[in-house]
């Protein structure tokens, strides 16, 4: 099977059916995984509305706090075994709203706490000063939806070159929240294409993996019905494997040519060929 260069995979011709289509369906999804979903963009959302007091560059910053929601997505969709795709989308999709509303709602629970160590002061000054009742700004509102309200009749500031209020305040933080929004699904997605164990339920993950010379990667593409070029430079091989051994071992090989060009290819190994491409990786590594 003919390999092209790309930095996709191409995968060459399986000698084994392997994993495909993602997990079944199963309650540790809603069980792990939903709810971990939204604590950890609770957790997200309070953390960028700390950090956006320092460091919140326009339109960058939701990109940011999207990669980061998506960083700690893959890591819980990992961990808790989760493969059904419909459940870890539904879940990203609902993480991405809960960070992105949550924002805004730890940015009214400091404004209330700003109010209440602040009253008392305001309330002697009226008294002292009734004339400086008129001056002061308006009291932060009483719940969360009024907050939003007098947020946007007070705008945002564009590259300190526009102000947008009302409706185009609500229409940027929309927008930021769909950036958000696609910076997590541009992390989660490609993850969750990984090869998934449908028997013990589980991620594939590298068994063993090493960079070998040339002679060494063109030993085992033979072995794996690839074909290379005569002249490449060294390579990795990576042998998969599901959590108990119970799927089928995965090989994934990778090399360039001496032009920089990068080749890829994933196959599905039998038994025979398992073993095969295992004693050549004992061979490469006992020199």
């Amino acid at each position: 099977m003919n390999t092209t260069p790309n930095n996709d995979a191409n995968a060459a011709e399986p000698s084994a059916a392997g994993p495909n289509g993602g997990g079944p369906f199963g309650l540790r999804g809603v069980a792990v995984w939903l709810p971990g979903c939204l604590l950890l963009s609770s957790l997200a959302a309070w953390a960028a509305e700390d950090a956006q007091f320092y460091f919140a560059p326009f339109l960058i910053f939701p990109l940011l706090v999207g990669i980061g929601l998506g960083a700690v997505l893959v890591l819980l969709m990992r961990v808790g075994q989760v493969g059904h795709r419909p459940t870890i989308l539904l879940g990203t999709l609902l993480a991405a709203l809960v960070a992105v509303v949550g924002q805004h709602y730890f940015g009214f629970l400091d404004a209330q706490k700003l109010e209440r160590r602040e009253t008392a002061a305001i309330e002697k000054a009226k008294a002292a000063l009734p004339e400086l009742a008129a001056r002061l700004p308006p009291a932060p509102a009483e719940n969360f939806c009024r907050f939003m309200r007098q947020q946007a009749g007070r705008g945002r500031s564009v590259f300190n070159l526009l102000e947008v209020r009302g409706g185009g305040a609500w229409a940027l933080w929309t927008v930021e929240g769909l950036l958000t929004l696609a910076a997590a699904l541009g992390v989660v997605i490609p993850a969750m294409r990984l090869p998934f164990c449908k028997r013990c339920r589980s991620w594939y993950r590298a068994a063993r993996s090493a960079r070998f010379p040339a002679a060494v990667i063109r030993d085992i593409a033979k072995v794996l019905d690839v074909e290379t070029a005569e002249r490449i430079r060294s390579g990795r091989c990576r042998l998969l494997n599901c959590a108990s051994g119970c799927g089928p071992t995965g090989c994934e090989l990778s090399w360039e040519d001496l032009d920089g060009n990068t080749f890829f290819a994933r196959v599905w190994l039998d038994p025979a060929a398992r073993n095969a491409v295992a004693q050549v990786f004992d061979e490469a590594q006992k020199k």
